[in-house]
């Protein structure tokens, strides 16, 4: 009796061991998921908040497109609407050869023609670089649009998710802490069954028995409950804490892109005109008139042409923008300035590089466009484009759109361009009104030369 009672105090011993180490298991198991627990619990939350923003970033884009894309259609049919510079070019040629007037008439005419002829191609080509650009700007407002209310609806069952997750591991937390609990009472009472083991040795074996059954059904559902390292507790956090945020001036979207293609449609406009007409008259060198007269009769398209721009974008900017009376005629004022400037500033780099002046004209225009709208070029290209003569049109534009600051930096900016163009192209209109000592010789031996 002895030995057999010694036996199952040896057992019942046994078996309260198992269950202590089992309460120790069961304890840190509902600890971690009640931290889990915690750690989920502003989840949803934070979700929620992330979704909500998301979807006012997808609205914001959305208002964007709104303004963007009917204005790109607006660009898109007005460049459609002009007519092709090649078949302008055509009737010009059969005008020029239907001439009736005097020999030295018609063959001026014919040879402006000629140069119409040459440079029709090149207007073609600008109006089609600008179509492509509006048509490329207006796709790419609509395509993150979409992309953004993707995002948002993305979030927002991301949100829903959530929530359905905190619920989860707090299910699993209180159960796993009622595990515990009936553990621990479970180990108490095997101490208390190891103190009468020797009266009880054939139930002190069987309880051995079910313990450690008990012991593996719990090993194998503890494997089964979902648990998290601190590391990915922590990445989890900082996922789903740290909203996306931007920064910017305060100025709607549409106003900034408004005031950008307005710039570029002016500086756009002034390129044209001294690609179909001359910087320069011809015949200055043995004018008689005065170089004021000769730089003002060569001013005139230019400043018809400034005119009717400045008024042509004012009439589509001013109903977008929604401005009162004094905001239109400041708009329209510095519209006024800007195009002045840009044709006095592509009529002088006609004038001294001639068909290199309009390429670099052209160069202006695209690296203006690019950092206007694309934001991955080199940095140095962003610093180069705030000393081109379009950032003081979208600086002035833009300000009146706004009532914002950089009226007085961008009106400084454009007067100083409109008055260095002005003084390049009168000295060099009244610099070709002379002949150096190398010319006259030059056309003393060979007096068809042309100097």
């Amino acid at each position: 009796m002895a030995d057999a009672a010694g036996q199952l105090s040896t057992g019942a011993g046994q078996l309260a061991a198992g269950t202590a180490q089992l309460a120790t298991g069961s304890g840190k198991l509902a600890s971690g998921l009640t931290q889990a627990e915690r750690d989920t619990a502003q989840l949803p939350a934070l979700t929620r908040q992330l979704a909500a923003g998301a979807d006012q970033v997808a609205d914001g884009n959305e208002q964007l497109a709104a303004v963007v894309v009917p204005l790109a259609n607006r660009i898109i049919a007005a460049i459609d609407a002009v007519p092709s510079a090649g078949s302008a070019a055509a009737q010009f040629r059969q005008l020029a050869g239907d001439c009736t007037g005097t020999a030295a008439f018609c063959g001026r005419l014919r040879e402006t023609a000629d140069r119409f002829t040459t440079d029709a191609g090149k207007i073609d080509g600008v109006k089609a670089s600008v179509r492509a650009n509006a048509v490329k700007a207006r796709d790419s407002v609509q395509a993150l649009a979409t992309g953004a209310r993707k995002v948002a609806d993305g979030n927002a069952q991301l949100a829903a998710k959530s929530r359905q997750l905190a619920a989860g591991i707090a299910a699993a937390a209180s159960g796993a802490r009622q595990l515990d609990t009936g553990i621990r009472q479970a180990n108490s009472g095997a101490q208390q069954l190891a103190s009468g083991a020797g009266q009880l040795k054939n139930g002190a074996t069987k309880a051995d028995t079910g313990a450690h059954d008990l012991a593996d059904q719990l090993d194998q559902g503890r494997d089964q409950v979902p648990s998290y390292t601190d590391a990915e507790r922590a990445h989890l956090k900082t996922v789903a804490a740290e909203p996306s945020t931007a920064t910017t001036d305060g100025t709607p979207i549409g106003t900034l892109a408004l005031t950008l293609f307005a710039a570029l449609a002016l500086w756009a406009l002034a390129l044209a005109t001294y690609i179909v007409t001359q910087a320069v008259p011809d015949g200055v060198l043995t004018a008689r008139e005065p170089t004021w007269r000769i730089i003002l009769r060569a001013a005139i398209p230019g400043a018809t042409a400034a005119a009717l721009a400045a008024l042509a974008i004012a009439a589509i900017a001013v109903p977008v923008l929604g401005l009162g009376f004094a905001g239109t005629v400041g708009f329209l004022l510095i519209a006024l300035l800007a195009a002045s400037a840009f044709v006095a500033l592509n009529q002088a780099a006609t004038a001294i590089f001639g068909r290199a002046g309009r390429t670099a004209s052209l160069a202006v225009l695209v690296l203006a466009g690019a950092t206007g709208v694309v934001s991955t070029l080199p940095g140095p290209l962003y610093a180069l484009a705030d000393y081109l003569p379009t950032h003081g049109a979208i600086l002035a534009l833009r300000a009146a759109a706004t009532d914002g600051t950089g009226l007085t930096t961008g009106v400084a900016q454009l007067a100083a361009w409109l008055v260095a163009g002005t003084l390049v192209s009168i000295l060099i209109t009244d610099r070709r009104r002379y002949l150096s000592a190398k010319s006259v010789r030059l056309r003393r031996t060979h007096p068809f030369a042309t100097v």
